[in-house]
């Protein structure tokens, strides 16, 4: 377990994690705080990435449901954790003090302007349409962001599920397509 966490650490976790067969990545896919890791591993590979519910800032309600989450998990926010615990209670302390490290970040960009600049061409953004994290103009906001990138919301989705079962065909038939056409810049 790391002790803080930001989207770079994570980014360059990855990095280190997947050194050996970087030449072999075509894409990059990742989804929500996986999504912005992805986009900064891209960056830096210079590779092309599809990230599934992403943003470029979090909003006040994001900053302050996370800071809260950071002191006691929600109902919802603990059903979600519960699974991933392998570690027990000392991994569901790190989640809340991660929950903690994001809300710190506040409501600047979380993707840098070079890094922007550095996944021209080779970016393609699904949000669930309604997503009630990144909301639409987080999503517009990114995409403006990095020239020549693809947005699509997939109608009535919530922030991951464009990944569920009653989306997910659609939203890797995209990953394919764009996989396949990518352009670089």
């Amino acid at each position: 377990m790391v002790q803080r966490f930001d989207y770079g650490s994570a980014a360059d976790a990855l990095a280190a994690a997947l050194h050996e067969h970087r030449d072999s990545i075509d894409l990059i896919v990742g989804a929500s705080s996986g999504g912005l890791a992805a986009l900064k591993l891209a960056a830096a590979w210079r590779k092309p990435v599809a990230a599934i519910g992403v943003g470029a800032s979090f909003s006040t309600a994001n900053v302050a449901a996370m800071a809260a989450e950071s002191q006691a998990l929600t109902s919802g926010a603990d059903q979600w954790v519960t699974p991933f615990l392998e570690q027990g209670a000392p991994q569901r302390a790190a989640i809340q003090r991660h929950y903690g490290d994001l809300a710190r970040l506040g409501e600047g960009a979380l993707i840098a302007p070079a890094e922007c600049d550095a996944l021209a061409g080779a970016v393609l953004i699904i949000n669930g349409g309604a997503d009630d994290f990144f909301l639409r103009d987080s999503a517009h906001a990114l995409a403006d962001a990095i020239p020549r990138s693809l947005l699509t919301f997939v109608s009535g989705a919530g922030h991951l599920q464009p990944l569920g079962a009653a989306h997910r065909v659609f939203t890797w038939r995209a990953i394919a397509a764009f996989a396949a056409t990518r352009v670089r810049n």
